[in-house]
């Protein structure tokens, strides 16, 4: 018995037959869930400017930065001994108060406990899609492959790239300008663009 497809009303050629498993290939030459060849997600939304991702990025600099307030009213505001004052500026014999002993460790536990609440930060929350600032410019950090959440250690991992980025005058940050898929440094090393939300 011929397997051959009868050729189609009024003519023509028959389609070609499904290949081997009885699947047929997927639409447009994809290569699966809407991706095309080239390993970027078909259907991602527009990429986000120059200015949506700077001003989210301060307002997750005040944030963060918000994170070492604390320490910097222990150092200021904490217990304080009385010392000669080194410089030159002063008159010899003259006494100072400084931050005593205790204030200073203090003060570094606090310091030390905002970067890390810094990279939880940046890491959970980019992990996750958006932080506050992106939030509040309706973009998010997607895999660029996917278009998904990164999470939580791709997060972290992105946000020390940042640091990458921040070499040479901020050249990473300002590399999206002219590359054709607005990626910084950072996005480029943990493969992921910055999208309308």
């Amino acid at each position: 018995m011929s397997t051959i497809p009868p050729p189609p009303p009024g003519g023509g050629t028959p389609p070609p037959p499904p290949p081997i498993g009885g699947v047929p290939p997927p639409p447009g030459g994809a290569t699966g869930y809407g991706q095309p060849l080239g390993g970027t997600l078909s259907g991602m939304p527009a990429m986000a400017n120059f200015g949506q991702r700077l001003a989210a990025y301060l307002i997750d600099g005040v944030v963060t930065a918000a994170m070492a307030i604390p320490a910097w009213i222990t150092l200021f505001a904490g217990p304080k001994d009385i010392e000669p004052c080194t410089g030159s500026s002063f008159e010899p014999g003259q006494l100072c108060e400084v931050p005593s002993g205790g204030s200073i460790a203090v003060f570094l536990l606090l310091l030390f406990a905002a970067l890390v609440g810094t990279v939880a930060y940046w890491g959970v929350m980019v992990g996750k899609g958006q932080t506050l600032g992106m939030k509040a410019l309706t973009i998010r950090v997607a895999d660029m492959h996917t278009g998904q959440p990164i999470g939580t250690g791709r997060g972290i991992g992105r946000f020390f790239a940042m640091y990458l980025s921040s070499f040479a005058c901020y050249l990473g940050y300002l590399w999206m300008l002219w590359d054709d898929h607005s990626q910084t440094w950072h996005d480029k090393i943990v493969s992921t663009y910055v999208v309308e939300a």
